[in-house]
């Protein structure tokens, strides 16, 4: 893993966009898509279909800028309308739909793992198009102390794992920027038996 040492500003502070300090995470749904590349909200485990999108990912005549934009409305959607106040996360195959998107629009796209609110959380942030930014998922009670963090941290490594792996196979032909606050890289472990991924740490996140 490669580590750039440059301070870069946080999420919060260089964006408008609010992001809600989600105090829980929903563990019983999921954003995800079916084999029809169709948006869904799902439970979990049993991967049950509780609301679907009324469009495909997969639809070849639709611009890809414009599926993008519906799939994120979707995401936000699905959360606003969860009257529980948790927030609900998307799955690892939503992510990388967002990732080829972007890529056949030739979006300026950013995955951070930082501070929203009051939670550490995954971002997917984009610096020419604030609008379509959105929250992928959060990971709250990581700040508790260690013998109540396992499962937070253990998800937030199967995310830092995943992100890697993302940016690591659109890196021949497209750079997706990884940024890390310090505070939460300094949690995570590198894989030894992958090639080298450029991650940006970020230093403030005031």
């Amino acid at each position: 893993m490669i580590i750039s040492t440059a301070s870069i500003k946080s999420f919060t502070t260089t964006t408008s966009l609010p992001i809600v300090p989600y105090i829980a995470r929903d563990n019983t749904r999921l954003i995800d898509h079916d084999r029809q590349y169709v948006p869904v909200l799902v439970t979990r485990p049993e991967n049950q279909l509780i609301r679907s999108a009324g469009f495909s990912l997969a639809e070849m005549e639709m611009d890809s800028g414009y599926k993008l934009k519906l799939l994120i409305d979707f995401i936000r959607q699905m959360n606003t309308e969860n009257l529980s106040g948790s927030y609900i996360p998307c799955s690892h195959k939503i992510v990388e739909q967002i990732a080829y998107l972007s890529y056949w629009r030739d979006f300026t796209l950013e995955f951070r793992l930082e501070m929203a609110g009051k939670n550490l959380a995954a971002i997917a942030r984009f610096p020419r198009g604030p609008e379509l930014t959105c929250v992928l998922d959060v990971f709250p009670d990581c700040d508790k102390p260690s013998s109540e963090q396992a499962r937070p941290l253990e998800d937030l490594q199967k995310w830092f794992d995943f992100l890697c792996q993302v940016v690591r196979e659109h890196a021949q032909i497209w750079q997706i920027h990884l940024i890390v606050a310090r505070s939460i890289l300094t949690r995570l472990t590198a894989s030894s038996d992958r090639p080298d991924v450029f991650v940006e740490v970020l230093d403030s996140e005031e």
